[in-house]
């Protein structure tokens, strides 16, 4: 009878019991590779039981990220059972980062993730070739060196195409108009159309935002 005690008891440990596993986390600015825009950012894991005993959430770990960043540390985890990694989030983050993330029950979590702090931007705009009130100016402008990051699609439609029925119209002066806008650090491109009697003309440009400072960009056309 013992022998077989023994046999269930190693059985439910293999299937129940805790296995130690690596958790590694890491901040990255998306242009630098730097993470101290995350130094000191308070992290916890929660635990929570299968679906029959969802209710049995325990917090299992509290840390800080240190000056670049980063944590490495083992944590004891129940085979199945769900384990959350939550972060706080700077403030002045205006891409990526995470708030929470889900471990795998597996020998290595490696928890890396990008992020882009703030910075303002202003564009004001002023038709410095008029022809009549019939102008029409659309533009747009987006992170270059990938779109998927951010895109602000001005004067065009859903499809991001140039959108014949939105636009800015006649001899407009908005040259000391000041509207800031929060906006990732990076580089931009920006893009242009102006529709007037004589013909239609395109412009382009490029523009750089600085993390913490803030930009005017004019637009004459």
């Amino acid at each position: 009878m013992m022998k077989y005690i023994i046999i269930i008891a190693l059985s439910f440990c293999l299937i129940s019991c805790k296995k130690e596993y690596n958790v590694v986390i890491q901040a990255e600015d998306y242009i630098t590779g730097d993470g101290s825009a995350y130094a000191g950012m308070a992290f916890s894991i929660t635990q929570s039981r299968p679906a029959w005993n969802k209710d049995k959430v325990t917090n299992v770990y509290q840390g800080v990220l240190d000056e670049n960043g980063h944590a490495a540390f083992e944590l004891k985890m129940h085979k199945d059972w769900s384990y959350i990694l939550s972060i706080n989030q700077p403030d002045d983050i205006c891409y990526g980062g995470i708030t929470f993330y889900y471990l795998e029950n597996e020998d290595n979590n490696l928890v890396n993730f990008n992020y882009l702090k703030c910075s303002e931007v202003n564009l004001p705009r002023v038709n410095v070739n008029c022809e009549d009130e019939n102008d029409r100016f659309r533009y747009k402008y987006y992170y270059t060196a990938d779109p998927e990051i951010y895109t602000y699609i001005g004067y065009l439609d859903a499809d991001k195409n140039w959108d014949p029925e939105d636009y800015l119209e006649g001899c407009i002066d908005y040259s000391t108009a000041v509207s800031y806008n929060s906006r990732p650090e990076g580089h931009y491109t920006i893009e242009w159309m102006v529709e007037r009697t004589s013909g239609t003309s395109y412009g382009s440009d490029t523009f750089v935002l600085t993390a913490g400072d803030s930009l005017t960009y004019l637009i004459e056309y």
